[in-house]
């Protein structure tokens, strides 16, 4: 039975698999926001390590700012450039795995409803088949009844003390068959 196909499984699979994706994009988000974070503290920054390092080295205070914003930009630049495109990539993906899971599970409801009801629901012969079968069990029941179906029985003893099964007969009434009694009420 593990190599049958299961809706309900393969639903669960594809919700698994989107929540990984959502956590995944959950967590470049979070870290592009650091990246952004570290961007404007570093940016912030700036002016003041530009101020300290004119005092520490005046003679070279120019070179010594120019090269530190440009690391500092560049450093950021990167870290941006690669926490967008992370944040481009989620954001294209989010809406396909979004609406691609709606659209299998969808599918699979109408699947799984369709075999549920081929399956469980009865076809239309067979229930031509179950109405003629309860004509001919009514027609039997309805026979029985005129043979004395309904005749009341109950278990008796005999002289020895064993029971057997028992009818009423109608002792005033005599058959003209031998070894047979009249039933009471026919």
């Amino acid at each position: 039975m593990s190599g049958d196909w299961n809706p309900l499984q393969a639903a669960y699979t594809l919700n698994e698999a989107a929540k990984r994706q959502q956590t995944q994009t959950d967590a470049l988000v979070g870290e592009m926001r650091l990246l952004v974070r570290a961007y404007r503290e570093t940016l912030a920054a700036l002016p003041i390590r530009i101020e300290e390092g004119v005092e520490r080295a005046l003679p070279n205070a120019a070179e010594v700012a120019a090269q530190s914003i440009a690391a500092n930009w560049t450093a950021a630049n990167q870290h941006a450039d690669a926490a967008t495109l992370a944040y481009s990539k989620a954001q294209r993906a989010a809406p396909w795995l979004i609406f691609g899971s709606i659209g299998i599970g969808l599918l699979f409801a109408v699947l799984l409803g369709t075999y549920i009801s081929l399956k469980l629901l009865p076809s239309a012969d067979h229930i031509t088949e179950l109405r003629m079968e309860e004509r001919k069990l009514t027609a039997t029941i309805d026979e029985l009844v005129k043979r004395g179906g309904r005749t009341p029985l109950a278990y008796c003893d005999d002289k020895k003390g064993i029971q057997h099964l028992c009818v009423r007969v109608d002792e005033n009434k005599k058959s003209t068959t031998p070894g047979y009694m009249i039933v009471y009420g026919h």
